[in-house]
């Protein structure tokens, strides 16, 4: 479990091949940007976006403290917040030493506390190869983007 209590914060994996989640408390935003997440050709690298805003609590009038789950497994990423927020996204690493996490502020006050990081773990499909990737597959044009009409 991570736990932030912040003005707003990001996570960057490594530096020549990093995917970067940022919380910007400003319009309640979290978001994945992928643009140096994959050296893969026509990998969607475009970033994905999701709203989050802690909850405000009544008698005190604080921010509930944000306790972010973040998931790692190969191509998949895996975000958790508050047990009330999830994004999943891939990120097609091409590096196997990319394997980094850097905690940073971008301003303001930002404790980040109880961080557990776990490292070398089994993999949940034992069975899986390393690469169960396939070559991708494009569709013509006229396969996908013509509606033919049904006749009687």
């Amino acid at each position: 479990m991570l736990r932030i209590k912040s003005e707003g914060c990001h996570f960057v994996r490594r530096r020549s091949r990093f995917t970067t989640i940022t919380w910007t408390p400003s319009n309640s935003t979290v978001a994945v940007s992928r643009l140096y997440s994959s050296a893969v050709e026509d990998f969607t690298n475009t970033p994905i976006y999701g709203r989050f805003e802690p909850y405000r609590l009544a008698r005190s009038n604080q921010t509930k403290t944000i306790e972010a789950d973040i998931f790692v497994d190969g191509s998949l990423l895996e975000i958790f917040i508050n047990d009330r927020f999830a994004l999943t996204t891939r990120t097609y690493s091409s590096r196997t030493d990319a394997l980094g996490i850097t905690l940073l502020s971008n301003g303001g006050r930002t404790i980040f506390e109880n961080i557990t990081v776990y490292n070398d773990m089994l993999d949940v499909w034992l069975d899986r190869p390393m690469n169960s990737s396939s070559p991708l597959h494009y569709d013509r044009y006229y396969e996908t983007h013509i509606t033919f009409p049904i006749r009687a």
